[in-house]
C-alpha cells in the first residue's frame, strides 16, 4: 500500500494490475465495430440477399410459362406483406413529397434537405427526416421477406417490389453518406431488373397467370 503526501490518498498496489488500465485506443473501437459495424455488415448482405432472391424470381417466372409449374405454397403469406408494404409504403411516399422530391430527384432533394438542416435544424424537420428513415426500413425489412418468400407467381407485385426498391436505394443514398456508393450501386442493378422484368413474354392464353387488380402506387409525383 502506498501514501501520497501531497494529497494524502491511499493508493492499493493491485490498483495497478486491473486490466482496465489497458484498455487500448484500438479496443475501443472494435467495441464500436462490435456494436454497429456488425449491424451494418448484417444489413448490406441482407439487401444484397434481397437482390438475388428477386432476380431469381424473375428468371423462374421467365422460364416457368405454365401455370402448374409455378405454384407458390407461400400466396397467403405474400398475401399479407403485401398489404402491409402497401400500407407503408404509402406513407414512405407521402412523407417524400412533403419534403418537395419528386420523381428523378430523390437524391439531389433529400441531400439538399439535409444541409439547409444542418444549418438551421429545426425539431419539426427533424422527426419528418426520422420519419422517414423509420419507414425505410420497415420497407426494407418487408421487401426482403417477399423476396425470400419468392415472387416468381405474381409478376404485379414484383415489378412494384423492384420499383420500390429503386426509391429505397436512393433515399438511403442520399442519408447514409458511408454507404451511398453501395446503394447507388444497388439501385442501378435493380433498375437492369426492372427494364428485364418489362420485356414480354410469351405465355399461351390458357396458361397466362392471372393478373391482379390491386397495384402498388410506387409514383411519388401526383
Amino acid at each position: 500500500m502506498e501514501y501520497n503526501n501531497d494529497k494524502f490518498t491511499i493508493i492499493d498496489d493491485d490498483f495497478y494490475d486491473e486490466p482496465y488500465l489497458e484498455y487500448e485506443e484500438e479496443n475501443i473501437f472494435h467495441e464500436w465495430y462490435l456494436i454497429e459495424g456488425e449491424e451494418r455488415i448484417s444489413e448490406l448482405s441482407r439487401q444484397l440477399r434481397t437482390f438475388f432472391n428477386y432476380k431469381q424470381s424473375i428468371i423462374r417466372l421467365k422460364f416457368s410459362k405454365t401455370r402448374n409449374s409455378i405454384k407458390n405454397s407461400h400466396n397467403k403469406l405474400i398475401a399479407r406483406y403485401e398489404k402491409d408494404l402497401i400500407n407503408h409504403t404509402s406513407r414512405f411516399l407521402a412523407l417524400l413529397r412533403n419534403l418537395g422530391v419528386t420523381d428523378g430527384c430523390i437524391v439531389e432533394t433529400l441531400k439538399n434537405y439535409m444541409k439547409k438542416l444542418s444549418l438551421n435544424p429545426e425539431s419539426a424537420e427533424i422527426e419528418k427526416l426520422q420519419k422517414i428513415i423509420k419507414y425505410s426500413k420497415k420497407i426494407w425489412e418487408i421487401l426482403h421477406i417477399l423476396s425470400e418468400l419468392g415472387l416468381y407467381n405474381n409478376q404485379s407485385l414484383l415489378k412494384s417490389t423492384i420499383k420500390i426498391s429503386c426509391i429505397s436505394c436512393e433515399v438511403k443514398t442520399a442519408l447514409f453518406p458511408p454507404f451511398s456508393n453501395f446503394y447507388s450501386e444497388l439501385n442501378k442493378n435493380y433498375l437492369q431488373l426492372e427494364k428485364v422484368l418489362i420485356k414480354p413474354y410469351q405465355f399461351n392464353k390458357k396458361d397466362q397467370l392471372p393478373v391482379k387488380k390491386r397495384k402498388i402506387g410506387v409514383c411519388i409525383s401526383r
